[in-house]
């Protein structure tokens, strides 16, 4: 069996064909479909379907989501032995691929990043968006190495290993020009009658702020949704409502808007690290949590709200 053919077949799997997966690996569609076939006789198994409702799409089989999980890490291990060797020499070095979602990667995730990487320059990164019920999935077979996520239940995170960071503090952001802007903190309740800009109902963060609005004795008027905190951001610079997100979405200086806090209660959400429960972290994912906890520039925030 040829790790060559495992990439090729991984690659077809992880984007869902193969003309995708041989652009992935700047390699031809016959060179994808020849080293799949090889395994399919080597193994006596079918390893790829084409499904009617997906036009040149592929999916694996039951024995083909066995040989991608089993070959995601076989190739994570081997991978592994470059970082082997550079400790030997007292250097750090290897891959590492983090998962997390769309507001931590602006938030949490770009000085910790930049700090590693030029710590680290014989360390290859890479960064990719998931929605945070998915994360869990990402580690479990293998295409991330650590993963963060914020405001998860635990439930959404079985078979990871959990560690909890810090408790994000959640703001309202105004214009300069609102009456609110006058307040350094706001009893949420005098945003009851207040038009609200909101992420999509039914994500995790919406359900935590409207379960922080029903504790202050409100539902919050929701006139407008948006999939993305700097989306809601920008439209209320353009002249429209408020929102509410995490303080890390707004600079102080910012010479348009305002973070005003937000008490009785104060919105929080959880911010995790999320490792696999069934191996090791690896020495590269250690170390660039250690980074996180060192220098995250986050604020701790208290366990509970007053």
């Amino acid at each position: 069996m040829e790790l060559r053919d495992l990439r090729y077949f991984l690659a077809a799997v992880e984007h869902g064909s193969l003309s995708a997966g041989g652009r992935a690996l700047h390699a031809a569609q016959p060179t994808l479909s020849h080293a799949i076939a090889r395994l399919e006789r080597e193994l006596g198994e079918a390893l790829l379907e084409r499904p009617r409702h997906r036009r040149g799409g592929v999916s694996p089989t039951a024995a083909g989501k066995r040989l991608a999980q089993r070959s995601r890490r076989a190739l994570a291990e081997l991978a592994g032995v470059r970082g082997d060797l550079a400790e030997l020499h007292g250097l750090l070095a290897g891959e590492l691929t983090i998962g997390s979602i769309q507001s931590l990667n602006l938030t949490l995730l770009p000085g910790p990043l930049a700090r590693f990487a030029r710590r680290h320059p014989r360390v290859e990164l890479r960064l990719r968006t998931h929605p945070g019920e998915d994360l869990a999935g990402e580690l479990r077979t293998g295409r991330c190495d650590l993963a963060f996520v914020a405001g998860v239940p635990a439930e959404a995170s079985r078979g990871c290993r959990r560690r909890l960071l810090e408790r994000e503090e959640f703001v309202a952001i105004v214009r300069r020009d609102d009456t609110l802007a006058r307040h350094r903190r706001l009893p949420l309740a005098r945003l009851a009658s207040r038009p609200w800009l909101s992420v999509l109902s039914g994500t995790y963060t919406r359900q935590l702020l409207e379960r922080a609005c029903r504790q202050a004795g409100f539902t919050p008027q929701v006139v407008l949704e948006l999939e993305s905190g700097e989306a809601l951001r920008e439209t209320v610079r353009a002249g429209f409502g408020l929102t509410v997100l995490p303080a890390g979405y707004l600079r102080a200086d910012d010479p348009g808007l305002v973070a005003v806090q937000l008490v009785q209660p104060t919105p929080l959400r959880e911010v995790v690290a999320l490792m696999p429960a069934d191996r090791p972290a690896t020495r590269v994912a250690e170390a660039f949590l250690a980074e996180m906890v060192t220098s995250g520039p986050l604020p701790l925030m208290p366990s509970t709200t007053t």
